[in-house]
Protein backbone atom coordinates (compact mmCIF):
# COMPACT_ATOMS: atom_id res chain seq x y z
CA UNK A 1 0.00 0.00 0.00
CA UNK A 2 1.48 3.74 -1.04
CA UNK A 3 1.87 5.80 1.70
CA UNK A 4 1.55 10.17 0.59
CA UNK A 5 3.26 11.22 3.95
CA UNK A 6 5.56 10.54 7.04
CA UNK A 7 6.44 12.16 9.94
CA UNK A 8 9.50 13.14 9.36
CA UNK A 9 11.40 12.33 12.87
CA UNK A 10 9.91 9.03 12.65
CA UNK A 11 10.91 8.26 9.36
CA UNK A 12 14.54 9.33 10.72
CA UNK A 13 14.52 7.01 13.63
CA UNK A 14 13.44 4.03 11.53
CA UNK A 15 16.40 4.97 9.25
CA UNK A 16 18.44 5.00 12.06
CA UNK A 17 17.47 1.18 13.30
CA UNK A 18 14.95 -0.46 11.88
CA UNK A 19 12.17 -1.35 14.62
CA UNK A 20 9.52 -3.65 15.62
CA UNK A 21 6.19 -3.14 16.76
CA UNK A 22 2.98 -4.54 18.02
CA UNK A 23 -0.33 -2.86 17.17
CA UNK A 24 -2.12 -1.64 19.95
CA UNK A 25 -5.82 -0.34 19.04
CA UNK A 26 -7.70 -0.02 15.31
CA UNK A 27 -10.30 1.80 13.90
CA UNK A 28 -11.80 2.53 10.72
CA UNK A 29 -9.62 5.59 10.11
CA UNK A 30 -6.48 4.87 11.96
CA UNK A 31 -4.47 1.69 13.93
CA UNK A 32 -1.55 2.78 16.45
CA UNK A 33 1.35 0.58 17.01
CA UNK A 34 3.32 0.71 19.87
CA UNK A 35 7.58 -0.25 19.37
CA UNK A 36 10.09 -2.03 21.08
CA UNK A 37 11.63 1.86 21.68
CA UNK A 38 7.77 2.37 23.62
CA UNK A 39 7.17 4.83 20.36
CA UNK A 40 3.81 5.23 19.63
CA UNK A 41 3.06 5.35 15.77
CA UNK A 42 -0.09 6.21 14.00
CA UNK A 43 -1.12 4.92 10.61
CA UNK A 44 -3.87 6.93 8.97
CA UNK A 45 -6.12 7.24 6.36
CA UNK A 46 -5.85 9.93 3.36
CA UNK A 47 -8.34 12.02 4.63
CA UNK A 48 -6.89 12.64 8.45
CA UNK A 49 -4.30 15.29 9.07
CA UNK A 50 -0.84 14.66 9.27
CA UNK A 51 0.30 14.25 12.97
CA UNK A 52 3.24 13.39 15.08
CA UNK A 53 4.44 9.97 14.56
CA UNK A 54 2.43 9.11 11.78
CA UNK A 55 2.20 7.66 8.63
CA UNK A 56 -0.40 8.43 5.87
CA UNK A 57 -2.15 6.14 3.40
CA UNK A 58 -2.93 7.74 -0.35
CA UNK A 59 -6.25 6.16 -0.16
CA UNK A 60 -9.28 6.18 2.87
CA UNK A 61 -9.52 1.94 3.19
CA UNK A 62 -10.94 1.26 6.53
CA UNK A 63 -8.32 -0.35 8.50
CA UNK A 64 -10.94 -2.21 10.26
CA UNK A 65 -12.29 -3.66 7.17
CA UNK A 66 -8.78 -4.78 6.20
CA UNK A 67 -8.86 -7.07 8.79
CA UNK A 68 -6.08 -5.50 11.32
CA UNK A 69 -6.24 -6.94 14.88
CA UNK A 70 -4.72 -6.01 18.16
CA UNK A 71 -1.46 -8.07 18.89
CA UNK A 72 -0.40 -8.66 15.16
CA UNK A 73 3.31 -7.40 14.68
CA UNK A 74 4.24 -5.31 12.45
CA UNK A 75 8.58 -4.22 11.17
CA UNK A 76 9.90 -1.64 10.01
CA UNK A 77 12.28 -0.97 7.21
CA UNK A 78 14.07 2.19 5.74
CA UNK A 79 11.79 1.59 2.86
CA UNK A 80 8.49 0.44 4.20
CA UNK A 81 6.84 -1.19 7.21
CA UNK A 82 5.28 -4.74 7.07
CA UNK A 83 2.38 -6.28 8.93
CA UNK A 84 3.40 -9.78 9.16
CA UNK A 85 -0.16 -11.43 9.97
CA UNK A 86 -2.06 -9.66 6.49
CA UNK A 87 1.21 -9.65 4.74
CA UNK A 88 0.79 -6.39 4.13
CA UNK A 89 3.30 -3.80 3.20
CA UNK A 90 3.15 0.52 3.70
CA UNK A 91 5.38 1.67 1.24
CA UNK A 92 6.93 5.19 2.74
CA UNK A 93 10.44 5.02 1.08
CA UNK A 94 9.00 8.38 -1.39
CA UNK A 95 6.65 10.12 0.68
CA UNK A 96 6.84 13.30 1.47
CA UNK A 97 8.28 14.52 5.20
CA UNK A 98 6.16 16.11 7.07
CA UNK A 99 7.82 18.67 10.77
CA UNK A 100 6.28 17.79 13.23
CA UNK A 101 7.76 20.38 15.50
CA UNK A 102 5.83 23.81 16.29
CA UNK A 103 6.10 26.52 13.68
CA UNK A 104 7.35 29.92 15.13
CA UNK A 105 7.91 31.64 11.39
CA UNK A 106 4.48 33.93 11.05
CA UNK A 107 3.66 37.60 10.89
CA UNK A 108 2.04 38.16 14.23
CA UNK A 109 -1.42 40.29 14.72
CA UNK A 110 -1.92 43.16 16.32
CA UNK A 111 -3.05 42.24 19.79
CA UNK A 112 -6.52 44.08 19.65
CA UNK A 113 -6.93 41.54 16.30
CA UNK A 114 -6.07 38.72 18.93
CA UNK A 115 -8.52 39.24 21.81
CA UNK A 116 -11.22 39.99 18.84
CA UNK A 117 -10.50 36.70 17.92
CA UNK A 118 -10.46 35.44 21.52
CA UNK A 119 -13.78 36.24 21.36
CA UNK A 120 -15.06 34.24 17.99
CA UNK A 121 -14.14 31.33 19.72
CA UNK A 122 -16.06 32.03 22.49
CA UNK A 123 -18.81 32.55 20.75
CA UNK A 124 -18.52 29.58 18.78
CA UNK A 125 -18.11 27.32 21.79
CA UNK A 126 -21.42 29.24 23.03
CA UNK A 127 -22.89 28.33 19.69
CA UNK A 128 -21.33 25.03 18.66
CA UNK A 129 -19.49 23.35 21.77
CA UNK A 130 -20.56 19.74 23.01
CA UNK A 131 -21.17 20.48 26.83
CA UNK A 132 -20.71 16.48 27.13
CA UNK A 133 -17.22 16.69 27.40
CA UNK A 134 -15.56 19.27 29.97
CA UNK A 135 -17.67 22.66 28.60
CA UNK A 136 -19.83 22.57 31.65
CA UNK A 137 -17.47 22.37 34.06
CA UNK A 138 -15.18 25.38 32.71
CA UNK A 139 -18.53 27.25 33.47
CA UNK A 140 -17.61 27.09 37.41
CA UNK A 141 -14.18 29.80 36.79
CA UNK A 142 -17.03 32.20 36.65
CA UNK A 143 -17.25 31.83 40.13
CA UNK A 144 -13.57 32.88 41.02
CA UNK A 145 -11.90 34.94 37.65
CA UNK A 146 -12.88 37.73 35.72
CA UNK A 147 -12.70 38.31 32.31
CA UNK A 148 -12.90 35.17 31.06
CA UNK A 149 -16.32 35.67 29.48
CA UNK A 150 -17.21 32.06 29.45
CA UNK A 151 -20.45 30.50 28.33
CA UNK A 152 -22.53 30.18 31.49
CA UNK A 153 -25.18 27.61 30.65
CA UNK A 154 -27.90 28.09 33.79
CA UNK A 155 -29.96 25.14 32.09
CA UNK A 156 -27.44 22.78 32.68
CA UNK A 157 -26.30 21.30 36.37
CA UNK A 158 -23.16 19.77 37.20
CA UNK A 159 -23.33 15.87 37.48
CA UNK A 160 -22.11 14.14 40.32
CA UNK A 161 -19.08 13.01 38.61
CA UNK A 162 -18.31 17.22 37.54
CA UNK A 163 -19.08 17.90 41.33
CA UNK A 164 -16.60 15.37 42.51
CA UNK A 165 -14.03 16.74 40.12
CA UNK A 166 -15.24 20.88 40.58
CA UNK A 167 -12.77 21.71 43.27
CA UNK A 168 -9.85 19.53 42.70
CA UNK A 169 -9.71 20.69 38.79
CA UNK A 170 -10.25 24.81 40.06
CA UNK A 171 -7.01 23.83 42.12
CA UNK A 172 -5.25 23.10 39.35
CA UNK A 173 -6.26 25.60 37.46
CA UNK A 174 -5.26 27.93 40.26
CA UNK A 175 -1.85 26.56 40.62
CA UNK A 176 -1.87 27.06 36.56
CA UNK A 177 -2.16 30.68 36.42
CA UNK A 178 0.44 30.99 38.99
CA UNK A 179 2.84 28.90 37.62
CA UNK A 180 3.38 26.87 40.69
CA UNK A 181 6.30 24.76 39.77
CA UNK A 182 5.96 23.12 42.85
CA UNK A 183 2.28 21.67 43.05
CA UNK A 184 1.83 21.83 39.47
CA UNK A 185 2.50 18.01 38.73
CA UNK A 186 0.08 16.79 41.84
CA UNK A 187 -3.12 19.39 40.69
CA UNK A 188 -2.73 17.61 36.91
CA UNK A 189 -2.38 13.86 38.84
CA UNK A 190 -5.40 14.77 40.82
CA UNK A 191 -7.43 15.53 37.71
CA UNK A 192 -6.13 13.62 35.06
CA UNK A 193 -8.19 10.71 32.89
CA UNK A 194 -11.46 12.69 34.25
CA UNK A 195 -14.09 12.03 31.47
CA UNK A 196 -14.68 9.07 29.32
CA UNK A 197 -12.77 8.57 25.67
CA UNK A 198 -9.58 7.15 24.48
CA UNK A 199 -8.82 10.76 25.50
CA UNK A 200 -10.08 11.61 28.07
CA UNK A 201 -12.33 15.10 28.15
CA UNK A 202 -9.75 16.90 31.23
CA UNK A 203 -6.92 15.44 28.73
CA UNK A 204 -7.62 17.48 26.02
CA UNK A 205 -8.43 20.49 27.96
CA UNK A 206 -4.67 19.80 29.32
CA UNK A 207 -3.41 19.64 25.82
CA UNK A 208 -4.70 22.92 24.88
CA UNK A 209 -3.47 24.43 27.40
CA UNK A 210 0.24 23.16 26.91
CA UNK A 211 -0.31 24.39 23.25
CA UNK A 212 -1.44 27.71 23.68
CA UNK A 213 0.55 28.47 26.82
CA UNK A 214 3.59 27.82 23.77
CA UNK A 215 2.39 29.91 21.43
CA UNK A 216 0.87 32.39 23.44
CA UNK A 217 4.93 32.75 24.52
CA UNK A 218 6.19 33.23 21.05
CA UNK A 219 3.57 35.46 20.31
CA UNK A 220 4.83 37.51 23.12
CA UNK A 221 8.10 37.30 22.95
CA UNK A 222 8.68 35.12 26.60
CA UNK A 223 11.21 32.48 27.01
CA UNK A 224 9.55 29.75 25.20
CA UNK A 225 11.72 27.28 27.03
CA UNK A 226 10.75 28.07 30.01
CA UNK A 227 6.97 27.33 28.65
CA UNK A 228 8.66 24.30 27.62
CA UNK A 229 9.61 23.10 31.43
CA UNK A 230 6.24 24.11 33.48
CA UNK A 231 4.55 22.09 30.20
CA UNK A 232 6.89 19.14 31.77
CA UNK A 233 6.01 19.59 35.01
CA UNK A 234 2.89 19.39 34.43
CA UNK A 235 2.68 16.31 33.03
CA UNK A 236 5.78 14.90 35.10
CA UNK A 237 3.50 12.21 37.53
CA UNK A 238 0.78 11.09 34.98
CA UNK A 239 2.33 7.71 34.41
CA UNK A 240 -0.62 4.84 34.58
CA UNK A 241 -2.89 7.65 35.37
CA UNK A 242 -4.90 7.59 32.17
CA UNK A 243 -4.92 5.69 28.71
CA UNK A 244 -1.83 4.90 26.81
CA UNK A 245 -3.24 6.95 23.61
CA UNK A 246 -3.93 10.26 25.92
CA UNK A 247 -0.54 10.03 28.04
CA UNK A 248 1.30 10.04 24.40
CA UNK A 249 -0.74 13.03 23.07
CA UNK A 250 0.14 14.87 26.46
CA UNK A 251 3.77 14.27 26.56
CA UNK A 252 3.50 15.78 22.25
CA UNK A 253 1.65 18.67 23.50
CA UNK A 254 3.75 19.44 26.01
CA UNK A 255 6.56 20.08 23.50
CA UNK A 256 4.14 21.53 21.02
CA UNK A 257 4.00 18.70 18.61
CA UNK A 258 0.16 18.37 17.64
CA UNK A 259 -1.42 17.63 14.27
CA UNK A 260 -1.39 20.00 11.04
CA UNK A 261 -5.28 21.17 12.17
CA UNK A 262 -4.60 22.36 15.42
CA UNK A 263 -1.38 23.57 14.84
CA UNK A 264 -3.23 25.72 12.03
CA UNK A 265 -5.65 26.97 14.80
CA UNK A 266 -3.44 28.25 16.87
CA UNK A 267 -1.50 29.99 14.26
CA UNK A 268 -4.70 31.84 12.86
CA UNK A 269 -5.20 32.88 16.22
CA UNK A 270 -2.07 34.98 16.88
CA UNK A 271 -1.21 35.77 13.12
CA UNK A 272 -2.67 37.45 11.08
CA UNK A 273 -4.58 35.07 9.16
CA UNK A 274 -8.57 36.09 8.15
CA UNK A 275 -10.81 35.70 10.19
CA UNK A 276 -12.80 33.27 7.98
CA UNK A 277 -9.30 30.89 8.43
CA UNK A 278 -10.14 31.13 12.17
CA UNK A 279 -13.48 29.73 11.54
CA UNK A 280 -12.64 26.89 9.18
CA UNK A 281 -10.05 25.92 11.22
CA UNK A 282 -12.28 25.87 14.41
CA UNK A 283 -14.66 23.73 12.46
CA UNK A 284 -11.68 21.40 11.60
CA UNK A 285 -10.89 21.25 15.10
CA UNK A 286 -14.42 21.06 16.81
CA UNK A 287 -14.91 17.78 14.34
CA UNK A 288 -12.25 15.59 16.55
CA UNK A 289 -14.20 13.00 18.58
CA UNK A 290 -17.42 12.99 19.98
CA UNK A 291 -16.58 16.02 22.35
CA UNK A 292 -12.48 15.96 22.09
CA UNK A 293 -12.48 19.04 19.65
CA UNK A 294 -14.00 21.55 21.67
CA UNK A 295 -12.76 20.29 24.62
CA UNK A 296 -8.99 21.21 22.97
CA UNK A 297 -10.48 24.45 21.82
CA UNK A 298 -11.36 25.05 25.73
CA UNK A 299 -8.24 24.72 26.64
CA UNK A 300 -6.69 26.40 23.72
CA UNK A 301 -9.26 29.79 24.74
CA UNK A 302 -8.40 29.48 28.29
CA UNK A 303 -5.20 29.33 28.19
CA UNK A 304 -4.89 31.91 25.69
CA UNK A 305 -6.72 34.47 28.20
CA UNK A 306 -4.92 33.61 31.15
CA UNK A 307 -1.33 34.33 29.27
CA UNK A 308 -2.65 37.77 27.84
CA UNK A 309 -3.82 38.76 30.89
CA UNK A 310 -0.36 37.94 32.68
CA UNK A 311 1.87 39.26 29.96
CA UNK A 312 0.05 42.09 28.11
CA UNK A 313 0.13 45.58 28.15
CA UNK A 314 -3.42 45.84 27.46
Amino acid sequence: MDVVSICKQLQKNIQRENMAGVVHSVFDSAFNVITSDNEFVTFIIFNKPMAPSSIKLSDNKSYLKMGIESGMRIYFYNEYAWLESLNISFKYGTSLPWDKSPVFSYFKDNIENVYSKLNIINKFLKTYGKMEGILSLLTTLNESYIGLELNSNESHTLDKKEQFIKDRFLSFIEAYSQECNTCIADRVKNIIGFGAGLTPSMDDFISGLMISRIYLHDYLNKDVNLCYKFNEQMINKIGQKTTKVSEEMLKLSSKGEVNEQLRNLVLSLISNATIEELVHNLEAVSSFGETSGTDIISGIYIGSKIALNQYSRR
